[in-house]
């Protein structure tokens, strides 16, 4: 197991995250990291704030990047093809 971190920033501002938690590797971490941006997507729809820019980053014990999770990309959207059929 190894320790991973989910700062969040918002707004130009990091918010870290001082206690972290265990995942067996990046990719169980990134999809911790997935699901917590599913749920501050929930509470920013709650509270009327926009998620334009906001992120978790996560970070291994070595403090190194192991990826970003933007909030907009887990909305459940469809995007229009740019080609309409007739």
């Amino acid at each position: 197991m190894a320790h991973y971190f989910f700062h969040i920033r918002r707004d130009g501002i990091l918010i870290e995250d001082l206690e972290g938690d265990e995942f067996v590797d990046d990719t169980a971490a990134l999809r911790e990291a997935q699901s917590a941006a599913r749920d501050l997507v929930v509470n920013a729809i709650q509270t009327g704030r926009l998620v334009d820019d906001s992120r978790i980053e996560v970070w291994n014990a070595a403090d190194a990047s192991v990826g970003v999770v933007e909030l907009v990309d887990v909305l459940p959207i469809r995007r229009r093809s740019r080609h309409r059929e007739s």
